[in-house]
């Protein structure tokens, strides 16, 4: 008998054994990217993954089961390399998408030249292919196969490794928790969340900075660890998440915190309380802890400034604007040089807002300029679009119409990663929508605008009151009175505030004003 061998099926070829199976439920294009996957291809392994499958039932979106006899013969294989080479395979399957030679060398404290053989071996052997493991099942039995003290050394190996050589925060982190490191974990979580937090991966940053903070507490640190919760009620604001960033803040109240993080505590909340509309609660926090003398006994003057910042913003959110100039003024000399970007960034952008609110829209703009110029250094997707977004209402007050469609467009390219429904995202979406209205590009504006209207609930009140009066303007402009009522008495129907009032007092005077001119083209 002469032996022939035979190459591993290609996802095509999985596909062709299914479909020549014809089992009922069993077809399909994922289902054969699914089997490759866990198999390589390997028709043996696969008809005894599909019998498994049969067994246990046939489920829409079931894993795929590991057959126990499959399972024993990749165990067998693996029993059959040398030393050196389980050794290297181990180290494979622990160290996933990172591995690569000069890693194993580093784990295994070899010369890269003595892995040679190892790895020709493991690649004849079917273990490895392309740096990677041939299927799932090889992964899985090797990975199984790493004792437990044997797993956690070699995980502080691969963290050690990868901390030197520019590796991604949360796989070290990752690798040290694994490795009984939580101390040593914990920095790492945080610098992964601060990274998806600047992308705006809001899901994935809150998820890093809740590990990093059961890191600390692991570690026994409350200090790093408050620091940590306190970024997370800042993240979850910024997420228009409110009611969550509260309840992280509340559970922090309850803690034996130092005078200093009190103070960072009230600055949080004031934070949270002026962006959910709470404004002059968060007016009421900041005078307050201005006029303790416990609070602010043992503050830096650099504390105080922030402080100072921070009451600005509440005052001005609160049409306050000489009065948050006024604190601005006294936070002034330690921050708007501060050598930290994102303070000179946030103080800037402060005080351009309230220089706008006062009309005076050119010294408004050059103070703009400077926070977009340090939002830029920063780095932090959000931060730049808070500048943009605050930039393009400038621009709007200048007549600037085209330059804030850009500035906009900017913003939310910035924000894609977002997903697109957080508080700050739908704002942009609407002042573009009203932006397109005053450029005449109607369809494009409701394009925009119509959608968000649909969704009015899940908007902020201020929000779905742009989002109707730019349609009211906009059915207007095209002739459509009947529209535009309706648009104006769903604003009469929306929640009642100090905003909504005065947007439909101009917007009446408006639409009055634009019914006697003749309609325009759509």
């Amino acid at each position: 008998l002469e032996p022939v061998r035979l190459e591993p099926l290609d996802v095509a070829g999985m596909r062709e054994l299914l479909e020549s199976l014809a089992l009922p439920g069993l077809a399909g294009d994922k289902l054969a990217a699914e089997l490759w996957r866990a198999t390589g291809g390997n028709p043996m392994f696969a008809l005894e993954t599909l019998k498994a499958l049969i067994q246990q039932g046939v489920r829409a979106g079931s894993p795929l089961p590991r057959p126990p006899n499959v399972a024993a013969l990749v165990e067998r294989r693996l029993r059959q390399l040398s030393a050196t080479a389980l050794a290297l395979a181990r180290v494979a399957a622990l160290a996933g998408p990172d591995f690569d030679a000069t890693l194993a060398a580093h784990v295994l404290a070899l010369p890269v030249l003595a892995l040679a053989d190892a790895w020709q071996e493991l690649e004849a052997a079917q273990v490895l292919k392309d740096q990677a493991f041939a299927h799932d099942l090889i992964y899985e039995a090797t990975l199984a196969s790493v004792p437990a003290p044997v797993r956690r050394h070699a995980r502080r190996g691969i963290a050690e490794y990868l901390a030197t050589h520019d590796g991604e925060p949360a796989r070290i982190a990752a690798h040290w928790l694994a490795a009984g490191a939580a101390a040593r974990a914990a920095p790492h979580f945080v610098a992964a969340g601060r990274r998806a937090e600047a992308a705006a991966r809001y899901g994935e940053a809150r998820q890093l900075l809740e590990e990093a903070a059961r890191c600390h507490e692991l570690a026994a640190d409350p200090g790093a660890a408050f620091d940590t919760r306190l970024a997370l009620a800042d993240l979850l604001m910024e997420a228009g998440d409110f009611a969550a960033a509260h309840q992280v803040l509340d559970a922090l109240a309850g803690g034996d915190a130092d005078p200093d993080q009190r103070l960072r505590h009230v600055m949080q909340r004031m934070h949270v309380l002026v962006r959910d509309s709470q404004g002059d609660a968060a007016v009421a926090l900041g005078e307050g802890a201005l006029a303790d003398p416990l609070l602010l006994e043992d503050a830096t003057p650099r504390r105080v400034a922030e402080l100072r910042w921070t009451l600005a913003t509440c005052l001005r959110t609160a049409g306050r604007a000489e009065a948050a100039l006024a604190q601005l003024a006294l936070a002034e000399p330690l921050l708007a040089q501060s050598p930290d970007a994102t303070w000179r960034c946030w103080f800037h952008s402060q005080r351009a807002i309230a220089l706008s609110l006062l009309g005076q829209v050119g010294e408004a703009s050059r103070s703009q300029e400077q926070s977009v110029a340090a939002a830029r250094e920063v780095g932090r997707h959000r931060m730049l679009a808070g500048c943009l977004q605050n930039s393009a209402t400038l621009a709007t007050a200048a007549g600037q119409i085209v330059e804030t469609l850009d500035l906009l467009d900017e913003c939310l390219s910035l924000m894609a990663e977002s997903g697109g429904a957080d508080a700050f995202t739908l704002h942009v979406r609407v002042q573009r929508g009203r932006a397109l209205v005053w450029l005449g590009r109607y369809r494009d504006a409701l394009a925009v605008l119509e959608p968000l209207a649909d969704g009015g609930p899940a908007l902020p009140g201020h929000n779905r009151a742009r989002v109707l009066a730019a349609l009211a303007e906009l059915w207007t402009h095209l002739g459509q009175p009947a529209r535009c009522d309706r648009m104006m008495a769903a604003m009469a129907a929306a929640p009642d505030d100090d905003f909504g009032r005065q947007l439909n007092a101009l917007l009446e005077e408006e639409i009055t004003w634009l019914r006697r001119r003749p309609p325009a083209a759509a």
